[in-house]
């Protein structure tokens, strides 16, 4: 069985519940972009690099840097800037730059200036739009009208130290910066405290050995039967991994009940230093699961938008 994960390709990365609404996202100040989903399920969003496009990125929370395809930058005759080094699923590895004058999503000019180039057969797309582009800023990613809205880092909603779960507002999740990337630590399985990074340039959810470990123990080696994987990442490296049912996963105020989930020794949690602590990275498989998600990168929260039919599934 063989399972293409084209997103971990740099390091990275309360809850209340609101019914449908009719219209999309969006408030003053926010950029809305109409995104399409890739072969994967992921989210993309038209970018224009020196004013030609549009080409189609990831939007991915889950990479400290952006990048692009290696075709793309040769198409657009990209300037060679200084060479960097990328964190894969495995290891470091070296990458060429390219500099590009600007690089824009609807009205905003995104800060990225040096370019890591990948080959597009691993990407899967024209590139990646890492935190680089979205320091300080709130990224909202609307799947039932299939928008991403590029927003100022608090962006008028409430102070959610003062909000509680409910069925009736956004779950919205407090998270602690960690290498630029947002940690849930009011995560669990089983029981078991664990950290959570959303990666939203994933297109599986993956746990490390440490998580397998609590699962296996809390249910019995019996009970728990893996079917290896190989999973791989945006810079072509390729690491076997398993996939195991998860009876219950708590995120918060958020429950997930009897799901199938990818486990790996992936070199980027290492990089986190959880490579013997129980981690996750959740990946668009679960984030889809929702009518919209918010990340803030300012106010370091996370919240869920649950269809009112689904919340009294998913919200305990």
């Amino acid at each position: 069985m063989r399972i293409s994960r084209r997103a971990a390709a740099l390091g990275v990365l309360g809850l209340a519940v609101t019914a449908a609404r009719a219209e999309p996202l969006g408030v003053r100040d926010a950029e809305v972009l109409h995104g399409r989903r890739d072969w994967t399920a992921r989210l993309t969003t038209p970018v224009y690099i020196n004013g030609k496009g549009p080409f189609a990125f990831v939007v991915d929370t889950g990479a400290n840097r952006s990048v692009m395809a290696a075709d793309l930058a040769a198409e657009l005759n990209l300037p060679a800037g200084r060479p960097a080094r990328v964190h894969g699923i495995v290891a470091l590895q070296d990458a060429e730059t390219v500099s590009a004058q600007s690089f824009t999503a609807g009205r905003l000019r995104l800060p990225i200036v040096d370019v890591p180039t990948l080959r597009r057969e691993y990407l899967g797309c024209d590139g990646f739009l890492g935190l680089d582009a979205f320091r300080d800023r709130c990224v909202a990613f609307d799947f039932r009208h299939g928008q991403i809205s590029i927003l100022p880092g608090r962006f008028g909603g409430p102070d959610p130290r003062e909000i509680g779960p409910t069925l009736t507002s956004d779950v919205i999740v407090l998270a602690r910066e960690r290498f630029g990337q947002l940690t849930i630590t009011q995560a669990s399985v089983l029981g078991q405290r664990i950290s959570c990074f959303i990666d939203s340039g994933a297109q599986l959810s993956v746990g490390n050995m440490a998580m397998l470990r609590i699962l296996k123990a809390r249910t019995g080696d019996r009970s728990v039967t893996p079917a290896e994987v190989v999973l791989q990442g945006a810079t072509g490296q390729q690491v076997r991994g398993e996939v195991a049912e998860v009876p219950r996963l708590g995120v918060s105020a958020l429950r997930f009940n009897n799901f199938d989930m990818c486990f790996a020794d992936l070199h980027t949690f290492s990089l986190w230093g959880m490579q013997d602590r129980p981690a996750m990275m959740m990946g668009m498989d679960m984030l889809s699961l929702f009518e919209r998600v918010k990340i803030d990168f300012r106010q370091n929260t996370v919240s869920f938008e649950i269809a009112q039919a689904m919340a009294p599934q998913m919200v305990s």
